[in-house]
């Protein structure tokens, strides 16, 4: 009652609730950041899916307009003969 006890407890119920305060604010920050992350590894995640896409596109137009010049070469070559 007003005692050093008092003050001593005082002191302690202020250490835990300011503790208490500190780790609620780290964990609404965590819980903030970890939702950024796993909103950027989804992003990035299909980004490179979308990337692997393109090339795999990109690579089947390649063969064939590659086929398409080996023909067209033949063929020139041909016509130059003829």
């Amino acid at each position: 009652m007003g005692g050093p006890l008092t003050a001593i407890l005082d002191t302690i119920e202020r250490f835990d609730k300011q503790i208490r305060t500190e780790q609620a604010e780290h964990d609404a920050m965590w819980a903030i950041q970890s939702a950024d992350c796993a909103e950027e590894v989804a992003f990035r995640t299909q980004e490179i899916a979308d990337g692997t896409d393109a090339y795999n596109r990109a690579e089947v137009h390649h063969r064939t307009c590659s086929a398409s010049l080996a023909r067209a070469e033949v063929d020139f070559g041909v016509n130059a003969k003829d």
